[in-house]
């Protein structure tokens, strides 16, 4: 198959996931997802987002124009980079001469996986593209510019420095060491550009959000992202997974030059990411959360082995029967679509990517219609749960007029404006703050005004900011 049909597969693909993106209002679940996008559509206005390390520096650099048109656009920045990764891993396949290269698309777009966070404003869809393209220049003999590339990878997700060392080693053991200066190219960069515009400090880049230590979410099973990356997958794509994984262990016994080069690139990539995270995880440390979506990172080699176990199993079918290893993509496309309507896989884009959470819903519905009918001037919001920022046209980053809840932390607060609402929720504002809903109830600067509850047991309560002066005048009556 030519290169131009695939493109144009890929072009197919990415159309059809931008009307998608457009048509549902699912916001690839979690806050994280939202705070990256009001980082990036805040950039424009303040430096500091710009070259906030929690944000990504690099992902905020391209994302900033797609979130200037709403929370779609970045959805649709992360297609595109979705899209675009799938296709460059088409191009790395073939330049590795793999059979059915042109298989890539259907295996990266029959995880379901994939799709929650294409339709996400989180970094990791970025993040692959960004790790593939790198690999891919290498591939074509522009290890300068590939090496440059690679270099940002830190600035695009902190796990990625893992990534550094395995581009240092390919080029060392390609006979490219001249070129390693080059993977310092990021830390520069930006070293440079933030001590210019925003930071006192070229030293800056070093300030990692991520601090080493015992990790406020805990910890888990050593297994738990190899699990969780056959919901991701689906189970007939994890098979292809193994089988890839066995093809590479013939690989490197029998191929002498396999291990420096596409081993680097490729399996090391995925089996380097997966065993870092999973050891932090189960020692919970660097504050790991146990995500499951920080392996889409990898997904492009994850891609990548799956097509070399489906050649094995081809391989192996055709000697006992060729018609079923010709058969074997349809096979595989009718097992993956069968387990996609199966829970936990029909999980990720039957719910979270299309859909709105129980209480994000409800804030829509209820909570943010109540406040701009009945404050429609108020534009400072101190609130935990993102979603309602987007319903009430407010960027929870934006600090020139943002509050937090360490209001309970003393008696009384100035806020950047007089006129301020206080949404509390029952989670967030007590985990992070220690705000109790009594705390917020007995503070003298609250006033409550509205208690919601909802269906699955959330509740959220409204409350008025007084100002310190409107607070003494009525003491003073």
């Amino acid at each position: 198959m030519t290169k131009k049909i695939v493109l144009l597969i890929h072009l197919a693909i990415f159309i059809a996931l931008c009307f998608l993106a457009i048509l549902t209002p699912g916001t690839g679940g979690g806050g994280d997802s939202l705070a990256h996008y009001f980082i990036s559509q805040n950039s424009w206005y303040d430096t500091y987002s710009m070259f906030r390390h929690w944000g990504k520096p690099f992902f905020v650099f391209f994302s900033s124009p797609f979130a200037q048109f709403g929370f779609v656009g970045i959805k649709i920045f992360n297609v595109l980079c979705g899209t675009l990764a799938s296709y460059i891993t088409f191009l790395v396949a073939s330049k590795l001469n793999k059979n059915t290269s042109w298989f890539i698309p259907i295996i990266a777009f029959s995880a379901p996986g994939l799709y929650v966070y294409l339709m996400s404003g989180l970094t990791e869809p970025f993040s692959a593209l960004v790790c593939i393209s790198s690999v891919y220049l290498l591939l074509t003999n522009k290890t300068a510019w590939g090496l440059i590339l690679a270099s940002f990878l830190p600035f695009c997700r902190s796990e990625a420095q893992l990534f550094l060392f395995l581009f240092a080693g390919y080029a060392l053991l390609n006979n490219k060491w001249k070129y390693l200066p080059l993977l310092l190219t990021g830390y520069i960069t930006y070293s440079i550009i933030g001590r210019l515009v925003h930071f006192d400090s070229f030293m800056w880049i070093f300030d990692i959000p991520y601090k080493s230590g015992k990790s406020p979410y805990g910890s888990g099973p050593w297994y738990h992202y190899i699990v969780r990356l056959m919901y991701m997958l689906a189970t007939p794509a994890y098979l292809l997974f193994g089988l890839g994984l066995i093809k590479m262990c013939i690989r490197i016994f029998k191929e002498k030059k396999f291990w420096r080069g596409e081993f680097l690139l490729v399996h090391a990539m995925a089996i380097g990411l997966i065993t870092a995270h999973s050891i932090v995880w189960a020692l919970g440390v660097y504050a790991s959360a146990g995500l499951e979506r920080v392996m889409v990172v990898v997904f492009p080699f994850l891609w990548l082995i799956m097509l070399d176990g489906l050649n094995l199993f081809k391989d192996i079918l055709s000697r006992i029967y060729k018609p079923l290893a010709f058969a074997l993509p349809i096979i595989f496309i009718i097992g993956q679509y069968v387990f996609m309507q199966r829970s936990p896989h029909a999980h990720y884009y039957k719910g979270i990517a299309t859909k709105l959470s129980v209480e994000d819903k409800f804030l829509k519905d209820t909570v943010a219609p109540y406040i701009k009918k009945t404050y429609p001037n108020v534009n400072c919001f101190i609130l935990e749960k993102p979603y309602l920022a987007i319903e009430l046209g407010f960027n929870p980053m934006n600090r020139a007029i943002r509050g937090d809840w360490d209001i309970i932390n003393s008696d009384t607060m100035k806020l950047p404006q007089n006129e301020a609402l206080y949404i509390w929720d029952d989670k967030y504002p007590n985990t992070q703050y220690g705000a109790s809903l009594e705390k917020a109830r007995n503070h003298p600067q609250l006033r409550e005004v509205k208690e919601y509850n909802t269906e699955n047991g959330w509740k959220f309560v409204i409350f008025e900011f007084i100002p310190i002066e409107e607070l003494t005048r009525l003491k003073g009556n």
